[in-house]
């Protein structure tokens, strides 16, 4: 999902467009969080349609799997108990049938 988006810019292509700050201030280095910022910027400029619409999925993916992984433990629970471990979860009867 995250390759879909644009590449973030390097350092020394957000330096290179930098010019007009390193210009305008009359420092050769600007500081790391300028650069950084500014990279952001750049990067989040060159997005389209389909980089926007894949924003919420990014951000609702993770937790909607953690959501559902919860879900599948308590019925897994629910199903086999509280065991000491791999093995030592009880068989309930379902139908005649023992399910592990």
């Amino acid at each position: 999902m995250l390759k879909g988006f644009p590449a973030f810019p390097s350092r020394a292509a957000a330096l290179r467009s930098m010019g007009e700050y390193t210009a305008l201030v009359g420092v050769s280095h600007p500081p790391g969080w300028k650069v950084w910022m500014h990279r952001a910027q750049v990067w989040v400029g060159e997005w389209d349609l389909g980089a926007w619409l894949r924003v919420p999925w990014t951000i609702v993916w993770p937790v909607s799997l953690g959501v559902l992984m919860m879900y599948m433990h308590q019925q897994r629970i629910k199903v086999l108990g509280h065991g000491k471990g791999l093995h030592g979860g009880r068989l309930k009867d379902h139908g005649g049938k023992k399910k592990a």
